[in-house]
């Protein structure tokens, strides 16, 4: 698991399109299941739709990370209309065991081998450190991106600062 203001581990994947905006202040990092999962494409459309209301937070910079390869995540991105963020594919194992991420085999005929489960995380750009984390290791009970949006409403209000900082050692 990843620990609250601390700088988050390189992320090991490609670019579909890279859109790094050095105006945001934080990036949102959302790791998916891959094309294979439905909840995926509903769960990463309402973050398409949430992509301007982020951006008028500071959160310019919006990446959808999946262990897909790359037709696939072309096929992802295109098919989901995935365009007002970054996608990133062909995440390697060892970043997802860097990442903290739960990692599942597959079970279906439409899986890949192995792939990551769901997780969300809020990361301050000017020094990248974690502000806010959420792992699922099922497909389903995320974060809702509308409550994410009220609570950067609620921190940039409050000049609130990241929480859950005591972490057993």
């Amino acid at each position: 698991m990843l620990k609250i203001n601390e700088p988050i581990p390189e992320l090991d994947v490609e670019f579909l399109q890279k859109k790094r905006r050095t105006d945001s202040k934080y990036s949102l990092y959302v790791f998916y299941r891959g094309f294979h999962c439905p909840i995926c494409k509903k769960y990463l459309e309402e973050l398409n739709e949430k992509a301007d209301e982020l951006d008028a937070l500071g959160v310019s910079e919006i990446t959808a990370i999946s262990s897909d390869e790359t037709l696939i995540a072309a096929k992802t991105r295109d098919n989901w209309q995935m365009y007002n963020m970054q996608i990133a594919y062909n995440l390697s194992e060892k970043s997802m065991q860097d990442w903290g991420l739960y990692i599942s085999e597959k079970i279906q005929e439409n899986e890949p081998q192995f792939f990551n489960e769901p997780a969300v995380f809020l990361v301050k750009q000017d020094d990248n450190k974690l502000v806010y984390a959420n792992y699922s290791s099922m497909p389903f009970a995320r974060p809702r991106f509308e409550d994410i949006v009220d609570g950067l409403k609620m921190m940039k209000e409050n000049d609130y600062p990241a929480r859950g900082t005591k972490f057993p050692s």
